[in-house]
């Protein structure tokens, strides 16, 4: 999975798991780290940004986020990671002047409009209980190496349409659907590190 990120973290990530400043769950296939290092990492952020959401590279509150986005500020947003949550309805396009994000994360979300402009560069999208007013057919996925699904009433569309699945998961490695139930030739999906389906028949 780094690789496909174009990151190469071996040796950089012993260095805090030995100070035990972070630790490695090889069971669940994720990163645990202390609260602390967490509000660090953030102030650091902030600090580097002059507070200027614009300038951050990455978007955690919810709020923030759904301003900066909804606000259609000029120029390009340097944000990396984005979080958003909550009952809100958000336009597509407002992602446009987004070229660097390879982060969403997503929840309780209404998206709207078309995803033509949608940033190209994902690597990683999480969707959870969003929902599509239209079918995503426009959705770019080409560099998308891990999708995380849950409640999204166009996981169906976005797995098995056939534009979209030709190019778009040539790159992806962990593919998780829980909450939908997908019909799928999943033998075709030999090319996965994981694949986790909860609650298919």
């Amino acid at each position: 999975m780094w690789e496909d990120c174009g990151w190469f973290p071996d040796a950089a990530i012993m260095v805090p798991v030995r100070r035990s400043l972070i630790k490695m769950d090889e069971k669940r296939q994720r990163f645990e780290m202390h609260d602390q290092l967490r509000d660090m990492g953030r102030a650091i952020v902030e600090e580097e940004c002059s507070r200027k959401l614009q300038k951050q590279s990455r978007l955690w509150n919810h709020q923030d986020s759904l301003d900066l986005l909804q606000r259609k500020v000029p120029g390009t947003i340097d944000a990396e990671g984005v979080r958003i949550s909550g009952k809100d309805c958000v336009s597509a396009e407002c992602f446009e002047n987004m070229p660097s994000l390879r982060y969403l994360y997503a929840a309780d979300v209404n998206f709207q409009g078309v995803f033509l402009c949608f940033p190209t560069d994902l690597k990683w999208l999480l969707l959870s209980c969003c929902h599509f007013d239209s079918p995503p057919s426009d959705f770019n996925l080409e560099k998308v190496v891990i999708l995380d699904l849950y409640k999204t009433n166009m996981a169906q569309i976005l797995i098995n349409q056939l534009p979209l699945r030709v190019k778009a998961f040539e790159r992806l490695k962990v593919l998780s659907i829980n909450g939908a139930e997908i019909k799928s030739d999943w033998e075709t999906w030999d090319h996965l590190d994981s694949l986790i389906l909860v609650g298919q028949v």
